[in-house]
């Protein structure tokens, strides 16, 4: 009896912990109260790339799980630049935050100041290259890291295909 016990644990710690898959995007929409914008690969490509530093992967736990190597990447704020909430005071613009959604509904959450006034979001870029992978060839394009994060799996994101631009909610 208690191998079977084992084995089931086994298969539903693995269904309780696997990763979903990635679903690899070709576009991402920016969305505001206001307005939209679609960007494609074509518009990512046209975009030199920066050469980055490898990024060890250390996940919630501060474990190391992966070093990416030889990385390539652009700036999401070029993007993000574009299409901005519309306030009638500067001050408003710290009511906002940046859902980034993956293809399986991941997310990771960014507050405006933390994007348009920090350190880290001069550090947050779409990944052009990998590992020996091109961005045509990437298996899990569009990816988003936040380079500066303490555990750096948590804000990897896989598959991007939206990014929501919300106010907060006064109560």
């Amino acid at each position: 009896m208690k191998p079977y016990i084992y084995i089931l644990a086994f298969f539903f710690s693995q269904t309780c912990f696997a990763q979903k898959n990635v679903q690899v995007t070709d576009s991402f929409k920016i969305v505001t109260s206001s307005d939209s914008n679609i960007v494609t690969v074509d518009a990512i490509k046209k975009v030199p790339s920066q050469k980055l530093p490898d990024l060890r992967l250390i996940n919630h736990h501060g474990e190391f799980k992966k070093l990416l190597t030889k990385l390539e990447g652009i700036p999401i704020k070029i993007f993000l630049e574009k299409i901005q909430p519309v306030t009638a005071k500067p001050k408003e613009l710290s009511e906002y935050y940046y859902i980034f959604r993956a293809g399986d509904d991941y997310m990771n959450v960014y507050s405006w100041n933390e994007i348009f006034n920090t350190a880290v979001g001069d550090s947050i870029y779409i990944i052009t290259g990998y590992d020996g992978f091109t961005f045509d060839t990437m298996p899990d394009k569009i990816m988003v890291v936040s380079l500066s994060d303490n555990t750096t799996a948590r804000r990897m994101l896989k598959g991007l295909r939206r990014v929501e631009v919300c106010r907060v909610s006064k109560q």
